[in-house]
C-alpha cells in the first residue's frame, strides 16, 4: 500500500512538471485561450492570470483618468516611474508570468491612486483659490489658475464661466479707470452716465467707492440747495418754510454747524410768530367767551411754549365748562316741581357758583336757574274745606287734623289730600299745583259709611 501511494505521488509530480513546462512554452495569446471556467478554474495559473488582469484593468482605467499634460499638477517622476513599471509589468503579463505582473501592477496601482488623489486635491485647492480671486475682483491673478483648471478639467462649466468672467473683468478695468479719473476731475455727471452702462458683478469694491463718491457729491449738492432755499426764506420771513429747509439739510449733514445754527434761528422765529398768532387768537376767543376754542388754542400753545400759566388757564376753562354743564342740568330739573332735596341742591349750586358770575355764560345760566327756582318755589294758596269730623292728611306733607276750613301755602307740585273717619270709607284726592297758579280750593269729607 505504501509503495503504491508513493508511486502515485511521483507520477502526479511528473505530470504537473510536464504541464508547467508546457504552459511556459505557450504564448500569451495561447494562455488567454485556456478555459479558466472549466477544469482549469482552480489552477494556480488561472488565479494568477485573473488577479493580474484585475490589476491591469484598474491601472488602465487610472491612466485614462489622468490627463496627459505638459505641466501636470502631480509628481512627474512618480508618474514616469509608474509608466515604466507598467511597461515591465506588461512584459511579464504578455510572457505569461502573471504572478510577477501582478506584483508590479499592484505597485503601479498604488502609485497612480496616490497621483490621482494629489491631482484631485490640487485641482480643488486651485479652483477654490481661483474663484476667491474672482470674488475679490483679482481677475489678473485668477486667469492663470483658471487656464490651468481648464487644461486639467476641460469639461467643467464652472471653470469655463470663470474664464469668461475673468476676461470680461480685465476688459472693464480700463473703463472703470476712466470713470475713476472723471470722479477725480469732478466730472460727476459724465461719470454717472458711464457707470450706468457697466454690467453688474464686476469690480464691486471699486464701483462701490465710485458710487459712494457720487452719492456724497449729490448729497452735498442737495445740502447746498436746501441751505440756499432756507436762507432765502429766512430773508422773506417765511419762517415755516425756512425751518423745513434747514431741517432737511441737517438730516443730510447732521454735523453741520451752519445748518444747526440756521435751524435754531428759524425755529426761534417760527415759535415767536406762531405764538403771537395763537395768543392773538386766544384773546379774541376770550372776549367772546369761546371756551371750547380757547382750550384748543391753548393745546397748540403748549406745543410751542408749555408753562404754568397756560396749564392754569386750561384748568380754569375746564372749571367754567363743567360749571356751565351743571347749571344747564339744574335748569332742566328746576323747570319742574322739585322735591325738598332738589331745592336744597339748586340753592347750594347757586351759592357755590356766585364767584363765577362775572362770566357772561355763567351769569346767564345762573340767572335762568334762579328764575326757574323762584318760580317753582313760590307758594300757592290752597284752601282746604272739610266737615270738622274728618281727619285730613297731605302727602307729601303732614297731618292737618279735623277742621271745617284751613288755608295753606304750598310749593308747586303734586299732592295727595287724604281724609279718614271711623266708620266711613277713606277719601283721597290728588292735586297738581302748577307754578304761578291762583288760589286753589280742595274739599275733603268722609261721608260714605261702611
Amino acid at each position: 500500500m505504501v509503495r503504491r501511494a508513493r508511486s502515485r505521488t511521483i507520477e502526479c509530480a511528473y505530470i504537473w512538471g510536464l504541464l508547467l513546462s508546457w504552459t511556459l512554452a505557450l504564448s500569451s495569446q495561447e494562455l488567454e485561450l485556456i478555459d479558466c471556467e472549466g477544469e482549469w478554474a482552480d489552477s494556480q495559473l488561472c488565479k494568477e492570470r485573473e488577479e493580474a488582469f484585475e490589476f491591469k484593468s484598474r491601472v488602465d482605467s487610472l491612466f485614462e483618468e489622468l490627463p496627459e499634460l505638459e505641466n501636470p499638477p502631480w509628481n512627474r517622476e512618480q508618474h514616469e516611474t509608474a509608466i515604466s513599471d507598467y511597461e515591465k509589468a506588461m512584459e511579464h503579463y504578455n510572457s505569461g508570468y502573471f504572478g510577477d505582473a501582478s506584483t508590479v501592477l499592484e505597485s503601479v496601482l498604488d502609485s497612480l491612486l496616490s497621483l490621482k488623489s494629489e491631482f484631485e486635491e490640487t485641482t480643488a485647492r486651485t479652483e477654490e483659490i481661483a474663484f476667491s480671486f474672482l470674488d475679490e475682483d483679482k481677475y489678473g491673478e485668477a486667469i492663470p489658475l483658471l487656464r490651468n483648471l481648464d487644461l486639467w478639467a476641460p469639461d467643467s462649466p464652472r471653470v469655463a464661466e470663470g474664464i469668461v468672467h475673468a476676461n470680461k473683468g480685465m476688459e472693464l478695468d480700463t473703463e472703470i479707470g476712466r470713470i475713476e479719473e472723471l470722479i477725480e476731475n469732478r466730472a460727476f455727471d459724465e461719470a454717472e452716465v458711464k457707470l450706468a452702462t457697466l454690467p453688474e458683478g464686476y469690480w464691486q469694491q471699486r464701483i462701490g467707492i465710485v458710487r459712494q463718491k457720487l452719492s456724497n457729491f449729490r448729497q452735498q449738492q442737495s445740502f447746498n440747495s436746501l441751505m440756499s432755499q432756507g436762507l432765502e426764506r429766512l430773508d422773506a420771513k417765511e419762517w415755516g418754510a425756512a425751518h423745513k429747509s434747514f431741517q432737511a439739510a441737517l438730516k443730510l449733514s447732521p454735523n453741520s454747524v451752519a445748518a444747526k445754527e440756521s435751524l435754531d434761528e428759524a425755529h426761534a422765529q417760527l415759535t415767536k410768530s406762531t405764538l403771537d398768532a395763537l395768543y392773538e387768537q386766544l384773546s379774541g376767543q376770550e372776549i367772546e367767551e369761546q371756551w371750547e376754542g380757547m382750550l384748543q388754542t391753548l393745546t397748540e400753545i403748549n406745543k410751542w411754549d408749555a408753562n404754568e400759566k397756560v396749564t392754569a388757564t386750561q384748568k380754569h376753562l375746564q372749571l367754567l365748562l363743567t360749571t356751565e354743564a351743571l347749571l344747564t342740568q339744574a335748569i332742566s330739573k328746576a323747570s319742574e316741581p322739585m322735591s325738598k332735596q332738589q331745592r336744597t341742591e339748586v340753592q347750594e349750586l347757586l351759592a357755590s357758583t356766585e364767584e363765577l358770575d362775572s362770566h357772561g355764560r355763567i351769569q346767564e345760566k345762573r340767572a335762568l336757574l334762579q328764575e326757574e327756582f323762584d318760580r317753582n318755589t313760590k307758594p300757592v294758596t290752597v284752601t282746604v274745606i272739610s266737615d270738622g269730623k274728618t281727619n285730613v292728611l297731605v302727602r307729601p306733607g303732614q297731618s292737618l287734623g279735623a277742621f271745617s276750613k284751613k288755608v295753606l301755602d304750598i310749593y308747586p307740585g303734586t299732592y295727595d289730600f287724604i281724609g279718614r273717619r271711623n266708620g266711613y270709607h277713606e277719601t283721597r284726592q290728588s292735586v297738581t299745583i302748577k307754578p304761578d297758579s291762583k288760589g286753589i280750593e280742595v274739599r275733603i269729607v268722609c261721608d260714605v259709611r261702611f
